[in-house]
């Protein structure tokens, strides 16, 4: 990883002002002299072109793991190193900064000339890098991620035993014994700086090579507060530089591959839209719009954390489409409501804002689809936008139902029946005007209608979610009728109007870190899925897909199964249609800000 400093150094008392002005030659790292550079081998992929940062060119030394190391004197001077590393510029006027980089584990010397003068410093070359259980973490290939298990469940190891967890990380450095190392550092940052976290970590030399303890990276502070292994976690963020630090030596990897890469590994990116109900003028959350928006990007910022699990994330919760809207009014006619029923016979009459329409009439045994066409014929006559729906037949219905949503100039037309007629006088086939009334909270599906929703929740979000098949829509409003639930969710293989649509009450809000609502019901979206796992198997409360557990610690409900990110990524990636977990976008090079070299 790009690093100003990258040396273990000896410190000699020799004041480096005082040399400067003797005209010494003399190198100099934090205004202290270097006797011995111990560097490590430039061995990360910071740009990730898929080679090791030590074959690019030598222009790339000026960025990558290189040892910034002020040399003093005065005059013209050359500079040439001898075994496995490389410095540059080659030439200077001192006093002058260069920038040495290590190529392979070995011994090696930079020699300064100055006309007749010159100094020597000797340098060994070691090598560092990142472990997981099964290895070296190669980082022109590899990528590390957080933690599917509880971060202090026993698979972490307290003492120097195998660690079990196939995503633990330790720091090992190739070098002898008398090394001058007394700890190494995890360190993680962001892409383009910012937030610089790092651990602590004991080093020790067992008989062979340097070592620190297994550590996990973990999703969130609940995760790195974990009783019993502070000190060993470290938090991280998806595309985030995690970094193996010696003295001053780095070497890193990335929190998943680069988006345009295939494999398990690879960032994914959904794009996330929110809309948040108001009821009476107020909105379902945080009392203003402003507080509500806020309250929603938490939601996406959450989400980032959770789905992290799977390499997965939404983007920057500042540039998601968030806004507060009002319900919509009664623009939707639902024939034959939830029991399918063909019609008998009759004319349908109705307002459509100030125009009325009708007599409409609907000839015997036309299935509800049909009627649905006939009206939405006779609405297009009369200037309006109509579009029809057919909804999934519900477990008692003789056939599909039907909807008609009722627009002019793209928006929502209110509907009325008229004073002195029904809206159908078909004696068997229903018609109703699907209305939206948040005083009781939105009624939600029953296992009977869950595909096709309640009449009230297909008008509302006829009405919120758009059209776009590749965004997941998350609806926010005040409660559910009855207050019997904090969420749901519209799937793709239910095959109806609606997919890829969740809903989250304030309930739901208020338990966003106990119970991870939101990020459960966006679970169903993303795996596809209408069950959950203690439905088909054995209660395991810590599941994000548990049905019922909730818990603000650790043991909380919002751990993901390997299978289940194989399965997010099966049915919502860059090989389904729609693709809802799409490439993330960017790849190469991680420069920290200036804080953090």
């Amino acid at each position: 990883m790009t690093r100003a400093l990258a040396i273990v150094l000896i410190a000699l008392p020799t004041s480096v002002e005082t040399s400067a002005q003797d005209a010494e030659l003399l190198f100099e790292l934090d205004a202290r002299v270097a006797q011995h550079l111990w560097i490590a081998a430039d061995e990360d992929d910071d740009d990730e072109n898929g080679s090791p940062d030590a074959t690019d060119s030598a222009d790339g030394a000026s960025h990558d793991d290189a040892v910034v190391l002020r040399v003093h004197g005065r005059g013209s001077a050359t500079l040439e190193v001898e075994g496995p590393a490389r410095v540059e510029p080659a030439r200077v006027t001192l006093p002058a900064e260069v920038r040495v980089q290590g190529l392979a584990p070995g011994r090696a010397s930079l020699r300064v000339r100055v006309g007749a003068r010159d100094a020597t410093l000797p340098i060994t070359v070691f090598r560092l890098r990142l472990e997981s259980p099964s290895g070296r973490i190669d980082p022109a290939r590899d990528a590390v991620a957080p933690t599917l298990a509880l971060p202090n469940d026993r698979d972490l190891p307290r003492d120097d035993s195998p660690c079990r967890d196939p995503r633990c990380v330790r720091i090992v450095a190739e070098a002898p014994a008398d090394a001058p190392f007394d700890h190494a550092r995890l360190e993680r940052f962001a892409v383009g700086g910012g937030d610089l976290r790092s651990l602590a970590l004991p080093f020790a030399h067992d008989g062979r090579d340097w070592r620190s303890p297994w550590t996990r990276l973990v999703v969130d502070a609940i995760d790195e507060a974990a009783p019993g292994v502070s000190g060993r976690v470290l938090e991280v963020r998806l595309r985030d530089v995690v970094q193996a630090r010696v003295g001053v030596a780095t070497q890193s990897v990335r929190v998943g591959r680069p988006g345009d890469e295939d494999g398990p590994l690879a960032a994914r990116r959904g794009r996330m839209r929110v809309r948040v109900l108001r009821h009476g003028g107020v909105p379902a959350i945080g009392d203003t719009d402003e507080g509500a928006i806020a309250l929603a990007r938490n939601q996406i910022a959450i989400a980032n954390q959770i789905w992290l699990q799977c390499l997965v994330g939404f983007g920057d919760p500042a540039d998601a489409d968030v806004a507060v809207v009002d319900p919509p009014p009664p623009f939707l006619l639902a024939v034959a409501n939830e029991d399918g029923l063909h019609a008998a016979g009759g004319e349908v009459r109705f307002r459509a804002g100030d125009v009325e329409v009708g007599p409409v009439r609907i000839p015997r045994n036309s299935a509800p689809i049909d009627t649905a066409m006939i009206l939405a014929h006779t609405l297009r006559d009369a200037g309006f936008e109509p579009s029809v729906y057919a909804n999934p037949r519900t477990a008692n219905g003789a056939d599909q139902s039907a909807d008609v949503v009722v627009r002019r100039a793209g928006q929502p037309i209110a509907l009325a029946s008229l004073p002195a007629h029904p809206l159908s006088t078909d004696p068997q086939q229903t018609l109703r005007i699907g209305r939206v009334d948040l005083s009781d909270g939105l009624q939600p599906f029953r296992n009977s209608n869950a595909a096709a929703g309640s009449l009230e929740e297909r008008t509302l979000l006829h009405a919120v979610a758009d059209r776009d098949a590749t965004t997941l829509d998350l609806v926010i409003i005040n409660a559910f009728t009855n207050g019997g639930r904090q969420g749901e969710a519209f799937i793709e293989s239910d095959r109806g109007a609606f997919s890829n649509i969740f809903l989250l009450d304030r309930s739901g809000i208020r338990q966003q870190r106990a119970a991870w609502t939101q990020s459960h019901e966006l679970g169903h979206v993303l795996l596809d899925i209408p069950f959950h796992p203690d439905d088909l198997g054995p209660d395991r409360p810590w599941l994000l897909m548990d049905a019922d557990s909730s818990s603000p610690y650790v043991t909380g409900p919002k751990r993901l199964a390997p299978e289940e990110c194989a399965r997010a990524r099966h049915r919502s990636g860059t090989d389904t249609h729609p693709v809802l977990l799409d490439r993330w976008p960017g790849r190469g090079r991680a420069t920290p800000t200036p804080a953090h070299r």
